[in-house]
């Protein structure tokens, strides 16, 4: 299950940086663009899923759908502000989701 999520990550990581090396060409571009986003949607609806509290499941799922759907949609500044914040607030859920869990420690005596 761990290799199903590496490889297309890393798949991601190597074609970006290709990009950067040889200057693919623009639609070469835009479909490895297309692909982060998608799988970045994708993580996000799988760990919205895993989640206990409804309001974070319902919100990681809405911004990975998001993702997932803005590239099919047609582009404008609307579009990519929403996309910006599909993706900075799980991450932001997820900081405060870690911030928040009780310490399993045995206090100092």
């Amino acid at each position: 299950m761990r290799l199903l999520f590496m490889l297309p990550f890393a798949t991601i990581i190597i074609a970006k940086i290709l990009n950067w090396v040889i200057g693919f060409n623009d639609s070469t571009n835009e479909l490895i663009n297309q692909s982060m986003f998608i799988f970045i949607g994708i993580c996000y609806i799988i760990y919205g899923f895993a989640l206990d509290q409804m309001k974070y499941k319902v919100t990681l799922i809405v911004c990975g759908l998001f993702l997932i759907s803005m590239n099919f949609l047609p582009k404008n500044n609307y579009m990519i502000g929403l996309g910006v914040m599909s993706i900075v607030i799980p991450l932001l859920i997820g900081k405060f989701l870690i911030l928040k869990k009780p310490s399993n420690s045995v206090p100092n005596q």
